[in-house]
């Protein structure tokens, strides 16, 4: 499942208004949210769901999905756009987004979930694919990052209690995640610890990481939000 706010606006990308300006920062938000589907799509037998905000963007959405099938080069990719789930959310909050999207797709029949956003560029298919193996023997998968939150969050069964008290805004959301889930019963799995890009910073470390994924042939990670990055160059 992918947590996605509308692609039209800045979405996680707020601190880099003044920096890139709107129009600039709404093409990184949609890049970053055609190479997250980019990556999902390419996942054999995986149902995908994009659970979107404001509910009222539905669309929007569509023809973001559109404009993705236009500059997407994986024909696998591309045919597989039209199989995707979108699901309105009302509420902004990350934590009840990503526990009434959990609920949700339990209720579904579904065993075992994870759920995504759109700002995590390192997020490849192994490392998703390791998080629904970790799943067959694990209750909860966390791939933290370095900003105190996660970028991945599955689980094997709808963990409610996971979520209580935690304000996305804080920098203690993985510490009160980790801490809402100690209990013996519980099994938690780690994946490798890395980044989001919600500032110029991230965004700097994405750019000096493609470079070196390009440098040892990976050509295909991050590949919209590169192309939009040539664009600043101009």
């Amino acid at each position: 499942m992918i947590l996605a706010d509308e692609p039209s606006g800045a979405g996680n990308l707020n601190s880099l208004l003044p920096i890139l300006g709107e129009r600039k920062t709404e093409h990184l938000n949609r890049a970053m949210l055609f190479d997250t589907l980019s990556v999902c799509l390419s996942l054999p037998l995986t149902d995908i769901s994009v659970y979107y905000h404001p509910a009222s963007s539905r669309k929007k959405f569509k023809m973001d999905f559109d404009l993705f099938v236009h500059e997407e080069d994986d024909r696998l990719a591309k045919s597989k756009v039209n199989n995707i789930t979108l699901l309105p959310q009302n509420t902004a909050s990350i934590p009840e987004r990503s526990s009434m999207a959990l609920s949700e797709s339990f209720r579904s029949g579904y065993e075992r979930v994870i759920v995504i956003g759109t700002n995590c560029l390192t997020l490849n298919k192994t490392i998703i694919k390791a998080g629904f193996l970790l799943l067959r023997k694990n209750h909860v998968v966390i791939g933290p990052s370095f900003n105190g939150k996660y970028y991945l969050l599955g689980m094997s069964r709808h963990i409610p209690q996971a979520f209580k008290g935690i304000d996305w805004g804080s920098q203690d959301v993985y510490v009160r995640l980790r801490s809402n889930l100690k209990n013996p019963k519980i099994k938690v799995q780690e994946l490798e610890l890395s980044y989001m890009v919600n500032t110029i910073d991230e965004l700097n470390q994405l750019i000096c990481d493609i470079e070196c994924w390009r440098k040892v042939g990976e050509n295909r990670t991050a590949f919209h939000t590169e192309k939009f990055l040539r664009t600043l160059n101009r």
